[in-house]
């Protein structure tokens, strides 16, 4: 029997420059690379219509498979065929590098596809604007990553490449509101939290809880146990901890969670007796809108 032989041309736009690039550099893939995200104009299939007219109203490609481009190139030395295989490359992440193997399911109906398609539309894409908006979409029901300390694949529901965001959505035709909602949740904190994260830091954010950060309850001389209404006073969404409070960098972390899966009206109701709290808000409001965040008033 022949060996099938694969030569892979991995999709990660010079990656060996990556480490060169100034953090205001956008990385734009190269033309030969950009045409492969493109669908055919002449390819009618259900798919294809579907992925085309996403594009046309977004001006984000979308893909339900990792394989940009395959091409025939030939046979080798032991007559085995030879391909030329263009792939998005997630190891190359916005943040960072992996080295950890991925591993990815598809789907196989169209009616999955579509509910995939209306959920990023109405839950994610409702709320990006600007640079928060990736260059292309790939939408699968599971992508797992693989640890090698603990030897066990692992379920990732979002990993944001440099010019992909792919989605995990397995039985997202089937699932309620409040599941979506807290889908809605994980993908827009991950989205955020990347991008806030290369920001200068947040003295004004920081600054109203700024004397209670790390701090042990016994050196406030309050009781070690869980009391919200007095943490709410300092300026912390919650009680987190039962003998101190929280570090700044958690605070930002539970900020950006509530604020994401809240509209500002239900923050509010929920906050607006607390004016530390609502000072933070604010000021991360400020943040998220002028990096293209889109928020929901009610």
């Amino acid at each position: 029997m022949k060996r099938l032989t694969i030569y892979m041309l991995v999709f990660v736009v010079s990656g060996l420059f990556i480490a060169s690039c100034s953090s205001e550099e956008e990385l734009e893939p190269s033309y030969k690379d950009e045409i492969y995200f493109f669908v055919p104009e002449d390819a009618t299939d259900d798919e294809s219509v579907l992925r085309r007219d996403f594009y046309k109203e977004t001006g984000i490609h979308l893909l339900f498979n990792d394989t940009l481009h395959t091409e025939y190139i030939g046979v080798d030395g032991f007559g085995d065929k030879v391909y030329d295989v263009e792939k998005v490359d997630l190891n190359y992440m916005q943040t960072s590098i992996l080295k950890d193997p991925i591993r990815l399911e598809y789907f196989q109906y169209m009616d999955d596809k579509q509910a995939a398609v209306e959920f990023v539309k109405e839950h994610i894409l409702s709320h990006l604007s600007g640079s928060l908006r990736p260059y292309s979409f790939l939408l699968v029901p599971s992508i797992e990553m693989y640890d090698d300390y603990y030897e066990e694949w692992n379920y990732q529901d979002i990993i944001k490449g440099w010019h992909c965001t792919a989605i995990s959505l397995e039985g997202i035709g089937e699932m309620d509101e409040e599941e979506k909602n807290e889908l809605k949740t994980t993908c827009l904190y991950s989205i955020v939290k990347d991008v806030i994260n290369k920001m200068e830091y947040f003295r004004e954010f920081y600054s109203y809880s700024d004397p209670y950060y790390g701090m042990y309850k016994e050196d406030l001389d309050i009781p070690e146990e869980y009391d919200d209404e007095q943490a709410r006073q300092f300026g912390f969404l919650k009680d987190y901890r039962d003998y101190y409070y929280i570090y700044s960098d958690d605070d930002l972390e539970y900020f950006i969670q509530e604020t994401v899966s809240t509209t500002e009206e239900e923050f509010t109701e929920l906050y607006g007796e607390y004016p530390l709290i609502m000072g933070k808000y604010n000021t991360l409001k400020k943040r998220m809108e002028s990096i293209g965040y889109v928020f929901n008033r009610q």
